[in-house]
């Protein structure tokens, strides 16, 4: 009972000091969960190369590699941006039949003319520099940097490679190949993703 009046004394508190900060700030700290978000905000002429990357995208995909089980999964990615030269990009992906969350990521997207880098966190501890370039409807990412949690999982990911492309019929492919210090580069994730 004494814990649960303190914690609602703490969100009256919360919400007070937010009544009390200027509305732009408040709104700010929306932006990026929200696609209206890109709708306000005017596309940054770095990005209209790259503008079939944004909105929502839900498909499935198929996993594979020499230690695992191949698996299937489902997998939601946005890609947003709020007037600035970068985008916003979250990943989630869940079992197929019992909805148990599988992986999460997040991070920006940076462009400049053809070359693309990205900065990612991975909900496994991992965060990974990558840079590439776009040709057309399709880009690739190659690992330049990993960095990773104290007492990482082995065996630790040495390298990946995602190219995401713009088909014909309007879906996104995503793959994604992957190095580790215990088989070379391969083949890990294949998805297809309809436009939301």
């Amino acid at each position: 009972m004494l814990l649960h009046a303190l914690l609602q004394l703490r969100l009256a508190n919360i919400t007070v000091l937010c009544a009390k900060l200027p509305r732009k700030f408040i709104s700010g700290t929306q932006l990026f969960s929200s696609m209206s978000a890109t709708e306000k905000y005017p596309l940054h002429e770095a990005l209209q190369g790259v503008s079939w990357l944004l909105g929502t995208w839900i498909g499935q995909g198929d996993g594979k590699y020499p230690n695992i089980k191949p698996f299937g999964y489902k997998e939601e990615i946005t890609f947003s941006h709020i007037g600035q030269p970068n985008l916003q990009y979250q990943s989630s992906s869940w079992h197929p039949t019992t909805n148990t969350p599988l992986h999460f990521e997040s991070g920006f997207w940076f462009f400049n003319q053809n070359c693309v880098s990205a900065s990612i966190a991975h909900n496994l501890g991992i965060c990974d520099i990558m840079e590439g370039e776009v040709n057309g409807k399709e880009l690739t990412v190659t690992t330049k940097d990993i960095t990773r949690k104290l007492n990482s999982k082995p065996p630790k990911v040495l390298k990946v490679r995602k190219t995401i492309k713009l088909l014909d019929n309007g879906d996104l492919e995503c793959v994604m190949f992957m190095e580790t210090e215990e088989h070379p580069l391969q083949e890990h994730l294949r998805s297809i993703f309809k436009k939301q």
